[in-house]
């Protein structure tokens, strides 16, 4: 295993987790070979010092939390090259369609007096029916 490529990624994840895919872009673009990069990656994913699972779950909750609704978290994981049929699978696992309800209602609450709440609530990423399903809670509270 090249010490090189491996104390720079340890270099890397010291500062912020990285998904393996996120990794080993970098490790590419500072010019590393593909063989090397591979094992180490392996390496680290073996060692449980990457774990890709962990860190799309954390990310899903952590967007979920600034009221994202699906399709903007969809796209912020998109920019990472994270390959489509693994978001898709995060989506189904960790994504809590509650949840996205609920911070839709927040958003339509804390703009109520707002004339354009439908486009900001697509702006951040929620998708038609979920502003269907929030307005319609919303309706029942009143």
């Amino acid at each position: 295993m090249n010490d090189e490529v491996l104390s720079y990624s340890l270099r890397l994840l010291g500062r912020k987790d990285y998904f393996s895919f996120e990794l080993k872009m970098k490790l590419k673009r500072k010019g590393f070979k593909d063989r090397d990069i591979d094992e180490v990656v392996e390496y680290l994913i073996k060692e449980k010092i990457i774990d890709d699972e962990s860190l799309l779950r954390r990310e899903i909750e952590y967007m979920q939390s600034k009221e994202w609704g699906e399709k903007k978290i969809v796209y912020k994981l998109r920019n990472k090259f994270l390959p489509m049929d693994f978001i898709k699978k995060g989506i189904k696992n960790y994504f809590d369609r509650e949840k996205d309800v609920e911070n839709a209602l927040s958003l339509m609450k804390k703009k109520s007096n707002s004339k354009d709440i439908y486009s900001l609530l697509i702006s951040r990423g929620f998708t038609y029916s979920t502003i269907v399903e929030a307005k319609r809670k919303k309706e029942e509270r009143r």
